[in-house]
């Protein structure tokens, strides 16, 4: 199925806070009721700690 929506999260070392932002979205995106449709993507911009490899666990489409 193709996505309806998309969801950018623009990111910068942001490990502290992008799990609980990614949880939040998963339970918005339950609630909408077709998952599939809305699709998460974090646009790394270079950070330093762990925000990129987060994005990567959760399977968010990530890109630097």
């Amino acid at each position: 199925m193709t996505p309806r929506y998309s969801v950018v999260i623009p990111a910068y070392n942001e490990e502290k806070l992008l799990g609980r932002l990614l949880d939040s979205l998963d339970v918005a995106r339950a609630a909408y009721g077709n998952a599939d449709a809305i699709e998460v993507i974090v646009a790394d911009n270079m950070s330093t700690d762990m925000t990129a490899e987060i994005a990567r666990m959760r399977g968010c489409a990530w890109r630097r």
